[in-house]
């Protein structure tokens, strides 16, 4: 516990060491803020406080008004709080039990004594995709994703995904800058995702100071804009996860309705004079177009954790769902595949013993068990989008039993071959 200069008190100085690691990036960009970086800086790479911290973290209006309304609502006496700080970020476990139309209320009535023009784009239309965190922020509080289009998108999209938390795996270390994996926004005129995992350059150091020392390859880390703010647990990507895809698709469905956009498995109508004689391909031949496709891309990417695993695609398949939802529940995830609890949780406890699925404890209920992929689940099989996962799934209910285990069989050896 800390007194600061005002006399208020600082109850817990893990979270106001984390708060001074995700703000760091932004205001020494000079985004938001007050002009003080090098506090920050010094504070999250030394834990050292030598500036009144409440009073700093008070200057970042946004990040201080869902603190301290998230305090509020969850009925805790310090936006400062771990808890607080992290769910703010990460879209941790304090988050989900949050009422959103609360929330709403409470931020309207903080922040019409606030001043700023992007404030005006936080309205009862957005009680959908109201959640506790930095990422509703971004998506749906900044005017960026109304700014995006069919033409000139570039800078938008550039400052919703450098804005936003991200996660990746680091894959090496070249002096102050990690080479760490990680998947980008991406905008195809009408629609927001993830792209696929690609290589990125990214700061851990400063003149001589680092956040993460120590860190080493295979590390799971979080990035706000340039800069590596912290390591991750897996509980925490999958959280961090399923808060950004949320805010994915509420930010779709907000920018486009439904209706107005293409159905995602079959082939538009070709209207062109002279080609109604064309026959017309039907979901199956596309799903089984994009089933053959999307394994084939997988099994090159990895091949040596498909040539020497036993999965089966039944087996792929929940890991594609587990990924696309985590954390999931077992309920949920027999829902998804259609299978009974008792043979969902016997093919988890398989997917376990491999070291592919890892099971936590739900923090807010300790009855309830969460499932999430492990780092080398992701490995195989990479990351998931919910339309992904269900697509896969879709496509290999269409198939017969005997058909899986023959496509299982080629996959395997096609992924013998090239890790040879």
């Amino acid at each position: 516990m800390m007194t600061t200069s005002d006399r208020s008190v600082l109850t817990d100085t893990v979270g106001a060491w984390l708060f001074a690691r995700y703000a760091y990036a932004p205001n020494k960009l000079g985004y938001c803020g007050p002009t003080r970086s090098q506090q920050l800086l010094r504070y999250g790479t030394t834990g050292t406080v030598d500036t009144d911290l409440r009073a700093l973290a008070r200057e970042f209006h946004g990040a201080w008004t869902y603190m301290e309304t998230m305090a509020e609502l969850a009925g805790l006496d310090d936006p400062l709080d771990r808890r607080i700080v992290e769910s703010y970020w990460l879209g941790g476990d304090l988050s989900p039990g949050i009422d959103a139309s609360l929330l709403i209320k409470a931020l309207l009535a903080r922040i019409t004594r606030q001043t700023g023009h992007y404030w005006a784009h936080l309205t009862p239309e957005i009680l959908d995709s109201a959640a506790a965190d930095h990422c509703f922020h971004v998506f749906a509080v900044y005017p960026w994703s109304r700014l995006l289009g069919p033409d000139h998108y570039e800078q938008p999209l550039h400052v919703l995904d450098n804005c936003r938390i991200r996660w990746g795996t680091v894959l090496a270390r070249h002096g102050d800058f990690l080479i760490v994996r990680s998947r980008h926004l991406t905008w195809n005129g009408y629609r927001l995702g993830l792209g696929q995992p690609q290589s990125e350059k990214v700061a851990h150091a400063v003149g001589g100071q680092s956040f993460l020392p120590d860190v080493v390859p295979g590390d799971r880390v979080s990035m706000h804009w340039d800069w590596t703010c912290d390591r991750l647990t897996d509980h925490q990507v999958a959280t961090l996860r399923a808060a950004t895809l949320n805010q994915i698709e509420a930010t779709n469905r907000r920018l486009a309705p439904p209706a107005a956009l293409p159905d995602p498995v079959s082939e538009p109508a070709n209207s062109a004079a002279g080609c109604s004689s064309r026959r017309r391909r039907s979901s199956v031949d596309n799903d089984a177009d994009w089933l053959a496709a999307h394994l084939r891309s997988m099994v090159a990417a990895r091949p040596s954790f498909w040539a020497g695993s036993d999965v089966t695609l039944h087996q792929l398949s929940a890991m594609h769902l587990i990924s696309a939802n985590a954390p999931v529940t077992l309920s949920i995830l027999a829902k998804f595949l259609g299978t009974k609890a008792p043979a969902t949780s016997a093919m988890v406890e398989r997917l376990i013993r491999a070291g592919l699925v890892s099971r936590i404890r739900d923090q807010q209920d300790r009855r309830r068990i969460l499932l999430s992929l492990t780092r080398n689940g992701e490995r195989m099989i990479g990351e998931t989008d919910p339309a992904t996962a269900t697509r896969l799934q879709r496509a290999l209910n269409g198939m017969s039993p005997a058909a899986i285990q023959c496509l299982t069989e080629v996959l395997r050896d096609i992924a013998g071959r090239l890790a040879r």
